[in-house]
């Protein structure tokens, strides 16, 4: 029989955040012991650095020139093969609960997307819960922090308004004013909590599977995502822990293409992530500390799935993996949130996997999140698309080769000016990125300069190895694209 597949997504989530990749603050006993009886990929990097392209790349096996979601606001051509179409094209079952984001979010009802919450707030799904870009079933969460807690959006809120009405009397924006906008302690108990949700479904859908049906399940997490809002009871587990300073070094932005130096004095990208430049003091401090808590409260999420999975005896035939569409830079660089900027804090996210017949371990092999459609689908023993554009890395997982790529290949555009056009390849050792409407590009030796701090671009002794990265890029830009319309007819 093939492989069960669950893929668990977090939203905003950087690779740095977890205890298995070094963090000694990090909570996360049960996404650390996923990591040790799998693989744990240390130089995984989404395609793009805010959430629907890199979903979209994620769910298709696509880069951003060939899928067409160049940015936030562009809904995912229904006509685009998932990685849900393409498991239920070979008869499993599949089911996401939580965040997709395929779908914009301020789309108008009319246009009837399943992610608007205009639609939904119109009655526009009412008792509707799929089929959605082949999910047979979803039971979606819409919005972040409290946001997400109202009877107008999604399933979650619907769920909410039926089990626990009193929830929305609960929240901050009914109750006092945060000191720091966007960044408080949730009164809503964490079992309320959408993280909790999101396990919830996952776990029903479990507990009442055809044992004679494969199935492929999404769930995704849409914490550690702004605004900050944790429970109040996961917020205290950090109370004066000491956490990571963020990697910052005064004048770093002056080696850098000009954009970087507005941005600390602007937002650049107001409908692409809003980076702007970070708080200072006690309000970047709580930022940090309730990301630690929204991710300790999703571990816990993932803990529950993980002991379902053991408990109703589905381990030996069941793909686990975790990852995030991108990061925050959380002070970095002397910024905060996202944007089109390809600094390893956004595009560098974890990913672990745990499969049957796979050896546990650790690989430095590049990987771009293209690859996890052709890993799980080759994993599963079902088959790869051929419009598929990432590899699947089970030579790397099964010690045939030490790497499937010498780099992961991102890129990016923005609604807000084409000068923020960029791609990248990231290795171990080196990141360079070209920005063609600046004629301007970043070079960095990770081994020297792990942080990104010194841009050797322009620097004349490295001149003839990144002229020869320049070319690497161009050509993996080129493959990558162009847009491929969807045929409606022979001529």
């Amino acid at each position: 029989m093939p492989k069960n597949v669950i893929l668990l997504h977090s939203d905003q989530q950087r690779g740095d955040g977890l205890g298995c990749y070094g963090n000694a603050a990090a909570r996360t006993p049960n996404l650390d012991r996923l990591a040790s009886e799998g693989v744990r990929f240390e130089h995984h990097y989404a395609s793009n650095p805010v959430c629907m392209p890199s979903r979209a790349s994620l769910l298709t096996g696509r880069h951003l020139p060939a899928h067409g979601v160049i940015d936030n606001g562009i809904p995912l051509d229904e006509r685009e093969l998932t990685l849900a179409q393409a498991f239920a094209d070979r008869g499993y079952d599949t089911f996401a609960a939580g965040k997709l984001h395929l779908t914009p979010y301020l789309s108008p009802a009319g246009l009837r997307h399943g992610e608007s919450l205009a639609a939904w707030k119109d009655g526009c799904f009412d008792g509707w819960d799929g089929p959605y870009y082949g999910f047979k079933r979803v039971a979606l969460v819409l919005g972040h922090g409290e946001g997400a807690a109202s009877p107008e959006r999604g399933h979650y809120g619907r769920w909410l308004a039926a089990n626990h009405p009193e929830a929305f009397s609960m929240t901050r924006p009914n109750g006092e004013k945060p000191e720091f906008p966007g960044v408080y302690r949730s009164n809503l108990p964490p079992e309320w909590h959408h993280s909790s949700y999101v396990a919830d479904e996952i776990i029903k859908y479990l507990e009442n599977a055809d044992a004679d049906k494969p199935f492929f399940l999404f769930g995704g997490f849409p914490d550690p995502h702004h605004p900050w809002t944790p429970p109040a009871a996961y917020a205290e587990m950090f109370d004066g822990v000491k956490l990571p300073e963020p990697r910052y070094r005064e004048g770093e932005h002056e080696t850098r293409p000009e954009h970087y130096r507005r941005l600390m004095n602007e937002n650049l990208f107001p409908t692409d992530g809003g980076a702007s430049k970070r708080p200072e003091g006690r309000h970047l401090h709580e930022i940090i500390q309730n990301t630690y808590a929204m991710v300790a409260l999703i571990d816990h999420a993932v803990g529950r799935i993980l002991g379902a999975v053991e408990e109703l005896g589905l381990a030996d035939n069941t793909i686990i993996c975790f990852t995030s569409d991108h990061g925050d830079l959380l002070g970095d660089h002397g910024l905060l949130h996202k944007g089109q900027l390809p600094f390893a804090s956004l595009l560098r996210v974890p990913f672990v996997l745990r499969a049957p017949g796979v050896r546990p371990g650790v690989t430095a092999a590049p990987m771009s999140n293209t690859d996890v459609m052709p890993t799980l689908m080759e994993l599963a023993e079902v088959g790869v698309p051929d419009r598929v554009q990432g590899r699947s890395f089970i030579p790397a997982l099964t010690g045939h080769r030490e790497r499937i790529h010498e780099a992961a290949f991102s890129c990016g555009w923005s609604k807000a000016s084409p000068l923020f056009r960029h791609m990248s390849l990231h290795s171990e050792a080196y990141r360079i990125t070209w920005w063609p409407g600046q004629q301007d590009g970043e070079l960095y030796d990770l081994e020297a300069d792990p942080c990104e701090f010194n841009n050797l671009f322009h620097e004349v002794h490295i001149r003839g190895r990144r002229d020869q990265l320049m070319e690497e890029l161009l050509r993996t830009y080129a493959a990558a694209g162009p847009l491929e319309p969807h045929v409606v007819c022979s001529w």
